[in-house]
């Protein structure tokens, strides 16, 4: 699986950023595998457009009709409608550095309930063994990827249904 960025990337991007110990703490081995998780969660994301070139690995970049494109000092070509762009945006890259950083400071805790909330569990006793679910949020939950705040905010232009704030 190929990322956003590499870990050198990342490792500049951090260096620039405050309260990032808990990157420079990782090795190399985990950081890359935030890095590959941060952009398949990226990837699974409602984007605008489509990706520029039908066989790439990877969302990014990606092909926007007409009035759709967010910055067009950002593309390279105009065929047919379609702006293409020529490289994959530093807010989708600086999206994935925030995305892994935010994965790997998740404590074990937060994960288990995290990965609660995707089962739809909503109260749970473990005195009385007790556990009541929520078909719904099983529902909801299922198709939403968690992100960071961070990440969100770089992401907002790209996503379907989202208004660019800048």
């Amino acid at each position: 699986m190929a990322a956003y960025v590499t870990v050198a990337d990342a490792n500049k991007y951090f260096s620039a950023r405050l309260f990032a110990e808990n990157w420079f703490e990782a090795d190399n081995g985990n950081k890359i595998k935030a890095l590959d998780m941060a952009t398949k969660q990226i990837d699974r994301l409602p984007l605008k457009g489509r990706p520029a070139d039908p066989n790439q690995e990877l969302q990014f970049p990606r092909a926007y009709i007409g009035g759709t494109v967010l910055d067009r000092q950002q593309y390279f070509d105009f065929i047919q409608g379609w702006w293409y762009e020529q490289e994959v945006p530093e807010r989708v890259k600086n999206a994935c550095c925030e995305q892994a950083l935010f994965l790997l400071t998740l404590t074990k805790y937060e994960r288990d309930r995290n990965r609660q909330h995707i089962l739809g569990i909503v109260t749970e006793n473990l005195d009385l063994a007790t556990e009541i679910s929520d078909k719904n949020l099983v529902s909801q939950m299922r198709k939403r990827t968690i992100l960071c705040p961070e990440a969100r905010e770089y992401l907002l232009p790209y996503l379907v249904g989202k208004v660019r704030t800048r």
